[in-house]
């Protein structure tokens, strides 16, 4: 059984002219995935690995999801190609990660989140804001096959 994670990076600020992978978080955005990590500490904690896209603001979410959780920071990857909007490069990804990895939670942005939820599961997906997450459960014991799992979202207000 493989078990994907799909957490959409918290709300960032416009506020800087800096270039779109180097937008920071906003305070709101800070105090919102700290909530939501700290709620979802427990479940968090089983993430064989855990993969951000480069952008600042989706590595901010990331690294507050890994410290509110106690995961082992080795388990954070950088992973350039999560710096998409498009699904298909998140899905070849994911049919991509090694076999013994478990529980995967993914760091990265919209609209490609909620369209992999869409096409990997079951379910019809709402559409992730920020800070908010879905979980897929694939039965498939490879990342190669994955499609149709069970899936779960928490959208937080």
């Amino acid at each position: 059984m493989k078990t994907l994670f799909l957490l959409r990076h918290a709300k960032s600020s416009w506020q800087y002219q800096v270039a779109d992978h180097q937008r920071p978080l906003q305070q709101k955005g800070i105090e919102r995935i700290l909530k939501v990590a700290q709620k979802n500490a427990t479940l968090w904690q089983q993430l064989d690995a855990l993969y951000s896209s480069p952008a600042n603001r989706a590595l901010h979410t990331a690294t507050i999801a890994a410290w509110e959780s106690q995961l082992d920071f080795q388990k954070l990857q950088i992973t350039p190609a999560l710096y998409t909007f498009s699904s298909a490069p998140v899905i070849e990804f994911i049919r991509q990660l090694d076999n013994r990895l478990n529980q995967v939670m993914l760091v990265g942005h919209n609209p490609a989140f909620t369209e992999v939820a869409n096409r990997l599961s079951n379910t019809p997906c709402p559409d992730l804001k920020t800070a908010a997450w879905a979980k897929i459960e694939f039965d498939n014991p490879t990342w190669n096959k994955v499609a149709q799992g069970q899936l779960t979202w928490e959208i937080t207000s």
